[in-house]
């Protein structure tokens, strides 16, 4: 569904930074995505833990996203965006 909307790079928050969000961003990785984690989006139990992923993974911070979703990124589907 991801590759059917022509998006390559996906940018993960979610509550278990330690189980589905790390999947999922090795799973999107391994599948050629330009993946990301949202730094400061990410929560697990383990503080520490989560601050570990947000610096082993490529990371952005939110000012850089909205940054790009306001200058960068074309919308999905809309044809000559």
């Amino acid at each position: 569904m991801i590759k059917e909307k022509g998006c390559n790079s996906l940018y993960l928050r979610g509550l278990s930074a330690t189980g589905c969000v790390l999947t999922t961003y090795s799973g999107a990785a391994e599948r050629g995505y330009n993946t990301f984690m949202v730094e400061d989006a990410l929560i697990s139990q383990n503080h520490s833990r989560t601050k570990v992923i947000e610096e082993i993974s490529n990371s952005v911070n939110i000012q850089t996203l909205l940054f790009m979703v306001d200058h960068i990124v074309k919308p999905v589907g809309k044809k000559g965006a």
